[in-house]
């Protein structure tokens, strides 16, 4: 997703009508190993977050929206401290307006999804949990 505007001309991308992203957390934006912290413990995944739904909120055509949150380390490590950064992490999603249907997964089934996400569409939605989609 970093490198699309690089590769693709803004009149491209602005031509994309349906996105559908698998996001995996590497390590997570905004995390700070100590509370007086001035500065996140992951630079580059912080910038990398807000830069990812920048370029998405300028995707002038976009219309049908669906980002899958994941977190592909063991044991799910970052569940305790997305849910204390989980305001802050959604904060660029807000950016997002201009599609008409836009769902979020979120990593989480902890994760709140009745929140105001302002002018932006989104939906917040919780993971399908693993006993449900060995049912299907």
């Amino acid at each position: 997703m970093l490198y699309l505007p690089t590769r693709t001309p803004q009149a491209r991308l602005n031509s994309i009508r349906t996105l559908r992203l698998r996001w995996a957390i590497r390590a997570l934006p905004y995390f700070r190993r100590r509370i007086d912290a001035k500065h996140p413990a992951y630079p580059e995944d912080t910038s990398n977050w807000e830069k990812g739904w920048d370029i998405i909120s300028r995707m002038q055509d976009l219309r049908d929206l669906k980002v899958v949150i994941t977190d592909p380390s063991p044991d799910g490590i970052w569940e305790g401290h997305w849910l204390a950064f989980e305001h802050m992490l959604l904060e660029p999603v807000k950016k997002v307006v201009k599609p008409k249907v836009f769902e979020l997964v979120l990593p989480y089934q902890s994760c709140i999804v009745e929140r105001d996400m302002g002018e932006s569409k989104v939906r917040l939605i919780r993971p399908i949990a693993e006993e449900e989609q060995e049912d299907e």
